[in-house]
């Protein structure tokens, strides 16, 4: 479906994709405050198709945006650990697990940062591997691993 011919219903379509009721999307559009016009515009197939079109499209973007974010997330925290900066990378890790939903925002249960700073090098690796792995993503985890022959620790 393409955008409607009529301005006021492509506007009013757009006003109810956003959430906004009938009758609120129908005086946005340019229309009189009207319960009952409002309801009979808004139970049209044409307006219910582009509804649904808009709403389909902007899921569809929400979704694009959303991989875009987690693309750079890795992105950045694969560089900050190539360059050794390993705050910026936990960091990283942490916002790409936040955008994943694997946890929120509940800085009484998150870890302090403060543990980090008596780590050894080797330590810190380790650590940040069990907090990535515990994220879900063993692959990236495998990386920070410390190469001691041992076999990564499962949990």
């Amino acid at each position: 479906m393409a955008i409607l011919d009529n301005v006021r219903h492509e506007r009013f379509a757009q006003e109810l994709a956003t959430g906004r009721s009938a009758t609120d999307s129908y005086e946005f559009a340019g229309f009189k405050r009207d319960d009952g016009h409002a309801s009979r515009l808004a139970g049209q197939g044409r307006i219910q198709g582009r509804v649904l079109e808009l709403k389909q499209e902007a899921a569809r973007m929400a979704d694009i945006r959303r991989q875009d974010i987690i693309e750079l997330l890795r992105a950045d925290h694969d560089l900050a650990r190539e360059r050794g900066q390993m705050a910026a990378a936990i960091r990283a890790a942490e916002l790409l697990g936040k955008s994943i939903g694997m946890f929120g925002d509940h800085p009484e249960i998150d870890p302090p940062i403060d543990e980090f700073k008596n780590l050894t090098p080797a330590q810190m690796r380790e650590r940040i591997a069990e907090l990535v792995d515990d994220m879900g993503m063993p692959d990236v985890a495998e990386r920070y691993r410390v190469r001691t022959g041992s076999a990564p620790a499962k949990h």
